[in-house]
């Protein structure tokens, strides 16, 4: 019997414990709007894309970012931007923190140029049937700092989106 009351007490604590370190992550502010620290929303993005896409993904390389998308470190206080390995797929992704005195609607400025240079430079005859995901990439603002974008299909945008809302909601 005294086990018994054990085993409930250290299920109750691990339990709390648990609720405490998930509230920590995610609390709301004064508005209603949850606070969602930067290693929770890009670990959600991350395993919503490991969920369907078994291909590895890469980090773009500090270059690729600085002179292509035009980011620059000041921009971001985090920033992750990951491209697929698999040769025949341009599926890429990123999640980013605005830097001090930056918005995120000023960095999804940005991103959404970056989609109007990449589909500037597309050549049809490399990977046509890859252009939907381009054409139809998407950026979304989460808070007043966080930005996370998609070039991928319609059901892996949604999915990630889906992924990131669920936390936000």
């Amino acid at each position: 019997m005294k086990f018994s009351r054990i085993r409930k007490s250290v299920s109750l604590i691990l339990a709390a414990a648990t609720l405490l370190l998930f509230t920590a992550a995610c609390t709301k502010d004064d508005g209603g709007q949850k606070n969602v620290d930067y290693e929770t929303l890009s670990g959600a993005v991350n395993t919503a894309v490991a969920g369907f896409d078994s291909a590895e993904y890469t980090p773009r390389e500090d270059s690729y970012i600085k002179n292509f998308i035009k980011i620059t470190p000041a921009d971001c206080a985090n920033c992750s931007i990951l491209v697929s390995t698999e040769g025949g797929s341009i599926n890429e992704y990123g999640v980013i923190e605005a830097g001090e005195g930056q918005s995120a609607s000023d960095v999804s400025d940005v991103i959404k140029a970056y989609f109007d240079f990449y589909r500037g430079i597309w050549d049809d005859r490399y990977l046509a049937d890859e252009y939907p995901k381009l054409r139809d990439a998407e950026v979304r603002v989460f808070g007043d700092k966080y930005v996370v974008y998609t070039i991928m299909g319609e059901s892996e945008r949604s999915t990630v989106y889906s992924a990131v809302e669920k936390l936000f909601g």
